[in-house]
């Protein structure tokens, strides 16, 4: 079996504790987990994903299942669902916090560092980042360019907490524009008071992706043995004007004068098609020049492995510290080499890592440091083989 945690070093972020109140199928739950590589097994239904689903939401979003809060708080409880962890960083502990309670006119959850209440979610990224792979991940190379970006999205907060925050004001201010075109004599100066801020934060969202796109590729090329070589891509009109070398004024006044344009059009489809929420995020399997959206199954899951230790790699040069990585059901359909090969990278790299399966035996790698749980229907039984 797997065998006990290394030392862990002050470079390293992980979860020391975590503690669910009513969410999903457990009414209450603490964990004291150590770093490095955490197994969760068990059968299906037991509540695997939904402990790293309730570790996601101690990010900005809405988390791994994307689902709504209302949603999420265990069944027949009225009383809402809380998700607390003690995050060990740098040799310092910080308290983060997340709950929700139903009834409010609007869909937010509470979001609490230290013990004082954050304004919004952006403020968990200066203290942890995640990311994460599902079963249903795999599929987001047929499921149109919206999904991409969004993923790629969640890497860039890694290397720049603020994009969080830039993207949520970038899509205030599109709806509010899109409200606006709606009516029948919108105002001129407040649609492009609107257009204005929506060209500033598409060239800083812009700016920041391509950014991350440097160091991913750069951590990309160092490969991962077992695991293919790959090439991001990220275009669009900002990505464009930066790569022209534009000044930032050039470019946003391009952009400012393309949403001006797009006025009428947008008004009739109910949406802007100029701007950040537009560019297309691609990714190329190197080795056979191959967008991935054209590999096989199996090739785009491996490709997405490999985009997430690349990811680990490149934060932790960049800032210091390694995101948590949530893999979910991911080596179910790994063959027995791929997954050495899995288990020996996230070894290396030293990041906590949690990652579920139904089978135990699946888990049989060596030397690589874990600490195995088994989950069952609301409870989790710490330490067996």
């Amino acid at each position: 079996m797997l065998t006990s945690p290394q030392t862990l070093t002050l470079s390293q972020v992980y979860l020391s504790a975590l503690t669910l109140r009513h969410f999903r199928n457990y009414e209450t739950l603490e964990l004291h987990p150590a770093p490095g590589l955490m197994i969760l097994t068990g059968p299906n239904g037991a509540g695997k994903t939904n402990l790293l689903e309730a570790i996601s939401l101690l990010t900005p979003g809405r988390g791994l299942r994307q689902a709504k809060f209302s949603e999420i708080a265990r069944s027949g409880s009225e009383a809402g669902w809380t998700v607390a962890a003690t995050v060990a960083r740098q040799g310092q502990e910080h308290r983060l916090g997340t709950s929700f309670q139903p009834g409010g006119i609007q869909e937010r959850r509470r979001v609490r560092i230290n013990g004082d209440e954050a304004r919004s979610q952006a403020a968990f990224s200066a203290y942890l980042s995640a990311v994460w792979l599902t079963p249903a991940m795999c599929r987001m190379f047929s499921e149109g360019n919206t999904v991409r970006r969004r993923f790629l999205d969640r890497l860039v907060y890694g290397f720049d907490p603020a994009h969080a925050t830039r993207i949520q004001a970038y899509e205030h201010h599109m709806r509010e524009r899109n409200r606006l075109l709606a009516e029948s004599r919108p105002d001129p100066l407040w649609l492009m008071a609107l257009e204005r801020k929506m060209a500033e934060y598409s060239m800083a969202i812009a700016a920041a992706r391509l950014d991350a796109l440097g160091h991913l590729n750069g951590a990309a090329g160092q490969g991962e043995e077992g695991f293919p070589s790959l090439r991001l891509v990220i275009t669009g009109q900002a990505e464009e004007a930066l790569a022209e070398g534009l000044r930032s004024v050039d470019a946003e006044e391009r952009l400012l004068q393309a949403l001006a344009a797009s006025r009428l059009p947008d008004s009739r489809a109910g949406r802007s098609s100029v701007g950040a929420h537009k560019s297309r995020f691609e990714v190329w399997f190197s080795d056979k020049e191959r967008e991935a959206a054209h590999c096989s199954t199996g090739e785009q899951k491996i490709l997405l492995l490999a985009i997430l230790l690349a990811q680990v790699r490149a934060q932790t040069h960049w800032r210091g510290t390694a995101p948590l990585l949530l893999l979910d059901e991911v080596v179910a359909h790994l063959d027995r080499k791929r997954r050495m090969a899995l288990f020996t990278a996230l070894g290396d790299l030293g990041a906590q890592c949690w990652m579920t399966g139904t089978d135990a035996a699946d888990f049989v790698s060596g030397d690589t440091p874990a600490q195995h749980w088994r989950v069952e229907e609301g409870r989790v039984i710490q330490g067996t083989d």
